[in-house]
């Protein structure tokens, strides 16, 4: 597909029911209500941002607004797009503009933050109150040994000592006491849960968060 090109989705009573083309992925709760979805297909990689243009009795159209690809700087865009509709990230990146599910802007970020964020798994906690606004908060999780608490920034990091170099070339880093190093041995058994998303989007402030992160990863070992 191409900029400009259309897609036709049929639906019955306002419920989705067909989608002319096999070859696009979109996310498993997609609201094709939206004035905006986001499609990816696979050899080769491209993703798309589509706009809706009419909405009929018996169906929606959209058309292609952009074509993110593997090169240059779209890279870190299409990675991120497939993981959001894949179902790994509820945040997505175009350039260095942040999204959350329903496609509002809800920050810009930095290259070195923009690849991270398009590698991690990246889980919504809730909003907490910021500079007098509330504010979303996400746990950005690569594998094999770095958490991240995002706020707009990363405002608190757990790093193994394995990744430890990941954070050297870091252009946003929260200040020394929120980057905490541990030994690889507790990354080794610490898993992200059901059950502590759950804890942790009954807490009201990211230290608190904190707080609760660490203590899991020292029990982890025990």
């Amino acid at each position: 597909m191409w900029k400009g090109d259309q897609l036709q989705v049929s639906k019955r009573n306002n419920m989705v029911v067909r989608i002319e083309t096999r070859h696009l992925k979109f996310r498993k709760d997609e609201d094709f209500k939206q004035e905006l979805i986001l499609a990816y297909h696979t050899n080769p990689l491209k993703a798309y941002l589509m706009k809706r243009v009419s909405d009929s009795r018996s169906s929606f159209r959209y058309e292609v607004g952009r074509v993110f690809d593997k090169t240059d700087s779209d890279k870190f865009s299409v990675r991120s797009i497939k993981n959001f509709v894949d179902g790994r990230s509820d945040l997505y990146l175009i350039a260095n503009h942040i999204y959350d599910r329903t496609h509002k802007l809800i920050g810009y970020t930095t290259p070195t933050v923009r690849q991270y964020l398009s590698l991690s798994n990246n889980i919504y906690i809730g909003d907490v109150i910021g500079d007098a606004f509330m504010l979303p908060v996400y746990l950005c999780i690569l594998e094999s040994g770095c958490i991240i608490l995002f706020e707009r920034i990363p405002r608190v990091i757990f790093a193994s000592q394995k990744r430890k170099r990941l954070l050297e070339n870091f252009d946003l880093l929260p200040s020394d006491e929120n980057v905490l190093i541990f030994d690889d041995v507790l990354f080794n058994n610490f898993k992200v849960t059901e059950e502590l998303v759950q804890k942790l989007r009954e807490l009201e402030t990211i230290d608190q968060m904190k707080e609760l992160i660490q203590r899991e990863l020292v029990m982890s070992v025990i």
